[in-house]
């Protein structure tokens, strides 16, 4: 079995471990030119390779790229060798010590009781690929794949490969188990809230209109209705939400999971319906991003917040509101952009949208009831408007039709 992966020793001196077969070898990291070679062959060794690295703490290279890759892509571990690239190993140690890793040996893992893995789904880091590449030329050319057919038959839909990303993302994501952590603090706990600031509440922003629904309120929260579509009225629960909130995690990348509460979906509603579901609202404001990434973003909340645990901790966080949620309830995704020039892509994740909800059994529709392009007028109004609802036909016929559905 081949292994490799950086020890620190407990006197803080760094080693470079490498197994293959029955030979192992260490190479500390000294002030000389080259590593200080230590190399294991014979099976009454490993006494003495133990007693070398007692209380160290182990650090794989998925670890140290995750973290390396932003700062420079030519330090990779896994791309470097161990000997011909020596003084880039060096700057790898030097970056570890600087950012101070935090690592914990086998003993203290132990003590600790170990820490929750946050899962990592094909569908989030889809997400966070297009947030890095994010050319709307190249969602665009996404888009527009997903809208195809491969043949004239209609067989093979290109959206089909989105129906096994997020069924496969739903099934990793399910097990992740967090029930003493709250998905966010009270609101009226949080610190400084940005909509006490007179200059976050202005113009078309997403947080204009999140802070136009009264979150600094004590639930429950004024319903919001529509106008001219009351079955997609909703009442506003709490504002970025983070699914994965948890105290003590590590994702599976080796990431601390120091920053598994921050960001999160722009806004948890929940429909005034007899279902009283949680939806997943997305608000996008002028220039920010376009429609096709928010409605990855939201796909990758709705595998997040639907999993049998995810949805007993909504119970659990929200007991007032979400006190009847079944263990098998659906969400619902709601797009919000202002009035005014249409968000890029639009018309491309409609169509996208449409085509992952048109059969009721597919397996995003198994955990999303339907996904409604809302458009909100300015800040403050509390006026809305359904351009475009997609669901399967057995829903669309009992329910309104949006214009042009």
């Amino acid at each position: 079995m081949k292994k490799t992966c950086l020890y620190c020793l407990s006197t803080g001196e760094w080693v470079h471990y490498s197994s293959s077969g029955k030979t192992i070898k260490l190479r500390q990291f000294k002030n000389g030119p080259e590593p200080e070679e230590y190399k294991s062959s014979n099976p009454g060794d490993e006494d003495r390779l133990a007693k070398r690295l007692i209380n160290a703490k182990e650090v794989s290279f998925a670890e140290v790229g995750a973290r390396i890759v932003s700062e420079d892509s030519e330090l990779i571990p896994s791309k470097l060798r161990v000997n011909e690239d020596w003084e880039k190993w060096r700057k790898v140690i030097i970056f570890l010590e600087e950012n101070k890793l935090q690592i914990q040996s086998p003993a203290e893992k132990k003590r600790d009781g170990g820490s929750i893995v946050i899962p990592q789904t094909r569908i989030r880091r889809f997400y966070e690929s297009l947030r890095l590449f994010s050319s709307v030329a190249i969602h665009g050319s996404f888009a527009g794949y997903l809208t195809k057919k491969h043949n004239s038959s209609g067989r093979n839909d290109c959206a089909a490969h989105l129906q096994v990303m997020f069924e496969e993302s739903a099934d990793h994501f399910a097990r992740y188990k967090n029930t003493k952590d709250r998905f966010a603090p009270p609101t009226k706990q949080r610190e400084d809230p940005w909509w006490q600031r007179p200059k976050e509440n202005k113009g078309h922003t997403a947080k204009a209109l999140v802070a136009s629904l009264k979150p600094d309120t004590l639930p429950p929260f004024v319903p919001v209705v529509f106008k001219d579509d009351g079955a997609l009225d909703f009442t506003p629960i709490d504002y970025e939400v983070s699914p994965y909130t948890t105290s003590n995690a590590t994702f599976e990348d080796g990431h601390h999971g120091r920053k598994s509460g921050q960001g999160g979906v722009d806004l948890l509603l929940q429909s005034n319906d007899q279902a009283k579901l949680p939806i997943i609202a997305e608000v996008k404001a002028p220039g920010d991003t376009n429609m096709f990434l928010a409605l990855v973003q939201t796909l990758t909340y709705a595998v997040e917040f639907t999993t049998p645990n995810q949805l007993l901790r909504l119970k659990t966080s929200y007991e007032q509101q979400f006190k009847v949620l079944p263990a098998d309830a659906k969400c619902d995704i709601y797009l919000i952009y202002f009035a005014g020039p249409s968000p890029e892509l639009l018309e491309e994740t409609k169509a996208i949208t449409d085509k992952l909800l048109a059969d009721a059994s597919s397996s995003v529709a198994q955990r999303v009831r339907r996904i409604a392009f809302i458009e909100a007028g300015k800040p403050g109004t509390l006026k809305f408007r359904c351009t475009h609802l997609s669901q399967p036909k057995n829903l669309a016929s009992s329910q309104h039709a949006a214009d042009g559905h």
